[in-house]
């Protein structure tokens, strides 16, 4: 497999050949529940707004304590990987070089890395104190999903351009320039959108799943009452079984798309294991979140729970493995 072919250059151990793909692929998954999972909690407490039912504001609390976990098990997973495979000092910005304006393509990511979290936190902690100005909550929760969104944005170029001359441009001559021509290719590049929908479509899927799972480890610390509980379990299930199918949707258009944009000889015949579990398990996950989402006792659903949320983490590192060892050139 290529991908795995070429791991020996970073030194790695026999042991760590296939932990390092499982790391990056949990890492990128907490990282998207993070940046775009934050929809559905602001999508709770609108419905708080309009309707005024309380469950909704709970849902919307604990599901943004999802997002804000998220973060923290993404830079769990990454720096540890990073301080292990990537020649930290080399690759690191100096502080000169932040604070420089020419340098805005690193000031800005790292400002927003740094930005969107505590927007997410002062969300969370400001629940109580803003429970009257219900407009500015929602102002800060907004700013939070923006900047996120913002990040995903600027990663995703990063992505897609990193072999690209803009890429020079964008960190070493002209930001400012090379950002609007970036964005117009993208734009008017139609090949490009299916990646998209894919990893932004995974962010609530994976947020959802990891909410049906923490509202169970939640539950005796945040004891809302059981008709609660079976409110935010059918909410968390059919928000991770929507998203999960659109999400797999993406992932089927992407590999087709690849399969029809790839010349033959840049693309690779894909492992029959990984592929049929890279298909296989979304829909095992769709059917666990569907079941608990017409139970009329969701709560008893523990083990559907907690292993949708695994069966989909490890779907989404199968999915990502598949589509670097197929097309390594795409």
């Amino acid at each position: 497999m290529p991908f795995f072919s070429t791991l020996w250059q970073f030194d790695m151990q026999a042991d760590e050949l296939f932990i390092l793909p499982a790391l990056l692929g949990a890492g990128v998954f907490f990282l998207l529940a993070f940046l775009c999972g934050g929809l559905t909690a602001l999508n709770a407490e609108s419905a708080y707004l309009r309707q005024r039912k309380a469950f909704y504001d709970k849902y919307a609390q604990q599901f943004s304590g999802t997002v804000l976990f998220a973060w923290c098990a993404a830079l769990v997973v990454f720096l540890p990987t990073a301080a292990r495979f990537l020649p930290l000092p080399s690759v690191l910005p100096t502080l000169r070089e932040l604070v420089d304006p020419r340098h805005a393509a690193y000031t800005v990511p790292a400002l927003l890395a740094l930005i969107t979290p505590l927007l997410w936190l002062a969300y969370i902690r400001s629940w109580s104190a803003l429970h009257r100005h219900r407009a500015a909550h929602l102002l800060i929760g907004l700013s939070a999903l923006l900047s996120g969104l913002f990040l995903f944005c600027l990663l995703t170029l990063l992505l897609f351009f990193i072999q690209h001359p803009y890429i020079s441009l964008l960190l070493d001559e002209n930001p400012g320039a090379a950002l609007p021509a970036a964005l117009g290719e993208f734009t008017g590049n139609t090949s490009l959108w299916p990646p998209v929908a894919y990893f932004f479509l995974n962010g609530p899927a994976a947020a959802a799943a990891l909410t049906r799972a923490r509202l169970i480890l939640r539950r005796n610390k945040d004891d809302f009452g059981r008709d609660y509980y079976v409110f935010a379990a059918h909410s968390a299930a059919r928000s991770a079984l929507f998203f999960t199918v659109a999400a797999t949707a993406a992932a089927a258009l992407l590999f087709l798309s690849l399969s029809a944009s790839t010349a033959p000889e840049f693309r690779q015949m894909p492992e029959t294991g990984i592929l049929l579990a890279a298909s296989g398990l979304p829909i095992v996950c769709a059917l666990l979140h569907l079941v608990c989402a017409f139970d009329a006792n969701p709560l008893r659903r523990k083990a559907g729970a907690f292993g949708a949320c695994f069966l989909q983490l490890t779907a989404f590192c199968l999915q990502l493995t598949l589509l670097i060892n197929t097309y390594p050139a795409a």
